[in-house]
């Protein structure tokens, strides 16, 4: 992002990536620190039901059309989303740059969204809030890898997999 104007611009980088359900995101991201939006459909109503814990993880399914989005700060700079098949695990993971303690859009460093409408979900990493003066820029590298895996592969076993 380059701040192209005249007076200093408070921005972010805002990734949006749509995936076709069904997939398993993981977010490394404490159970309790991961938080509904109150807007956004069911997400406070649901959250109990199908937010779970995982080795370090919470895993928020997105299998079928419900409205949801979930967010909170990352405690490591990646994301892993799984998609389970019986004769092989369909893998996408996402690392990139996190600064604690950082400002972020939403409160949140990683969010996902599960349309009820159509048939995708949405990854969103931000980067952190920077105040650009005028002619600055601000940047995140993200490094993405896909793969197929095998069958029964968890979050960690797709990172290491996938370099």
């Amino acid at each position: 992002i380059v701040n192209v104007g005249k007076r200093e611009a408070a921005r972010g980088v805002w990734n949006v990536t749509q995936l076709m359900r069904p997939f398993d995101v993981y977010l490394p991201v404490a159970l309790d620190d991961l938080r509904g939006y109150p807007d956004e459909g069911e997400s406070v109503a649901i959250r109990d039901e199908i937010l779970r814990a995982h080795d370090g993880w919470t895993c928020v399914p997105c299998r079928e059309a419900r409205h949801f989005k979930y967010g909170g700060v990352a405690e490591r700079g990646v994301v892993v989303a799984l998609r389970p098949r019986a004769e092989e695990t369909l893998a996408h993971t996402r690392r990139f740059d996190l600064q604690p303690g950082a400002q972020f859009a939403h409160d949140s460093s990683v969010e996902v969204y599960n349309s009820p409408n159509h048939d995708y979900l949405e990854i969103e990493v931000h980067a952190p809030i920077k105040t650009l003066a005028p002619g600055a820029a601000t940047h995140q590298r993200q490094t993405w890898r896909f793969g197929r895996l095998p069958a029964g592969i968890g979050p960690d076993e797709a990172l290491l997999a996938l370099g």
